[in-house]
């Protein structure tokens, strides 16, 4: 914040939503207080360097999780959450490019990785139709790469 760096706060949702308050005025562009720093220290008032950008990530965006997919999220103050100037929903990555990072990430070929990559595409699309529960994401395509399973077609 003070030097004009991106500050990333990854699940935003999972916090309470009295803790999450302490970023409301950061979220309007004022500076942060921290009350425990001494008085006389630089690091008392922190104002915001004009290049800070504060970024966060969550799941449910600060709705909460009724599906059971992503416990422990919390419904987050509309009065912070409507700070929040820029909300964008990310898509999943192309399959090519899935199947790139699988690859890279997990020291396979590109056609077990492809294989991997069509098959949670295969659960995301029955996940959108309302067939299962939960999709697999990027982490969870990553992983499948460790799998006895692989062995065996998809």
């Amino acid at each position: 914040m003070k030097y004009g760096w991106v500050y990333l706060a990854d699940e935003y949702d999972m916090g309470h939503p009295q803790s999450m308050m302490v970023y409301q005025p950061v979220l309007e562009g004022k500076a942060l207080i921290i009350k425990e720093a001494p008085a006389d220290s630089e690091w008392r008032m922190i104002q915001p360097h004009p290049n800070f950008r504060f970024v966060a990530t969550g799941n449910t965006n600060m709705a909460a999780d009724e599906t059971g997919i992503y416990q422990g999220t919390n419904i987050q103050n509309g009065a912070n959450a409507e700070r929040f100037g820029v909300v964008e929903q990310i898509p999943f990555m192309p399959k090519k490019q899935e199947t790139q990072v699988v690859s890279a990430q997990g020291g396979i070929s590109t056609d077990d990785a492809q294989r991997l990559v069509d098959f949670a595409a295969k659960v995301r699309d029955a996940y959108d139709a309302k067939k299962i529960r939960t999709p697999i994401g990027l982490v969870s395509s990553s992983t499948l790469r460790r799998s006895p399973l692989r062995e065996r077609p998809l």
